[in-house]
Parts: structure tokens; C-alpha cells; sequence
């Protein structure tokens, strides 16, 4: 190998070299960024919360236990909401039926002047 291709390959190299730490400033604090970022998030969703068994609660079960506490509670509340729509109906039919009685027991009063 003559001293022309070593000068070329070693030039070569070295390009590379300097092209790859010029890669990592650009992504080493991108990927910094990231682990931090990372970091954060394992923080505000790992779960430190213990039965009084103490027993770890995972986070996905406490969830679905509440989802499905949650849901229980408002099927109650949809039927007591049914509940009080129907009410309001039966009394809403009943001051109708009034109010055409009162209509009938007004039309056959006398309203001559005294």
C-alpha cells in the first residue's frame, strides 16, 4: 500500500471521526433530553401506592377498580335520573288533567255582573 492510500484512508477516517462528534453534540443532548423526559414521566406514573397488606397496587388495576366504581355509580345515577323523568311525566299528565277541569269548571261559570 503505498503512502498516497494510507494518507487517503486515514484522511477518510478522520472525516468520519469528526462527522461522527458532530453527530453526537447534535444528538447526545437530544438524547439526554430524553432520558430526563423519560425520568419524569416513570416518576409521575410509577406506583408507590401499597395495599394495607402491603402489596404493591398496580396503577393499570387501580385504574380499572375505579372505571368499573366510576360506571357502577353512574348506572345508579342514570336510573334514579329515569326514575325522576318518569315522575315528572305521570305529574306533568296529572296538572294537564287539572288544568282542563279548571278550563271546563271556568266555562260554565256565570259571568253575568252582579
Amino acid at each position: 500500500m503505498s503512502n498516497d492510500h494510507f494518507v487517503a484512508i486515514i484522511s477518510g477516517l478522520v472525516a468520519v471521526f469528526v462527522a461522527l462528534c458532530g453527530l453526537g453534540g447534535i444528538v447526545l443532548p437530544l438524547l439526554i433530553k430524553a432520558r430526563n423526559e423519560a425520568r419524569a414521566a416513570n416518576e409521575q406514573v410509577s406506583n408507590n401506592h401499597v395495599r394495607p397488606d402491603g402489596t404493591p397496587i398496580n396503577l393499570r388495576e387501580e385504574q380499572d377498580e375505579r372505571h368499573e366504581a366510576n360506571s357502577t355509580v353512574l348506572t345508579e345515577i342514570r336510573k334514579d335520573v329515569k326514575s325522576v323523568l318518569e315522575t315528572l311525566a305521570v305529574h306533568g299528565y296529572r296538572l294537564d288533567r287539572h288544568h282542563d277541569d279548571i278550563e271546563r269548571i271556568e266555562q260554565t261559570l256565570d259571568r253575568r255582573p252582579e
